[in-house]
């Protein structure tokens, strides 16, 4: 936010437009972080770098059963499920 502006920081926390373009810069990285591995890159958006990189440990990729919160392995399915659902959406829709 610029000099002068009256919006705040905070007020954008709740802002759908400003939610949207973070996550996908912020999901983007991750997928670049983790070289592709997709299962990495979710679970990181959602317990951090520093648990998915201890999980990792010497492995290349992250397996589901790897992650160690039952709310990230949640949501990582959760994600992984909801992909599939919209390509097969996007076949309908040709």
């Amino acid at each position: 936010v610029g000099d002068g502006d009256d919006i705040t920081y905070e007020s954008h926390w709740n802002d759908p437009e400003t939610n949207i373009k973070y996550g996908t810069k912020y999901i983007s990285f991750l997928i670049e972080y983790y070289k592709g591995d997709n299962i990495a890159a979710l679970a990181a958006y959602n317990a951090g770098l520093k648990n998915v990189n201890g999980w990792l440990g010497a492995n290349k990729q992250l397996q589901i059963d790897e992650i160690e919160f039952s709310e990230t392995e949640d949501y990582v399915k959760k994600v992984l499920e909801s992909e599939i659902n919209y390509k097969e959406l996007l076949k309908k829709e040709k």
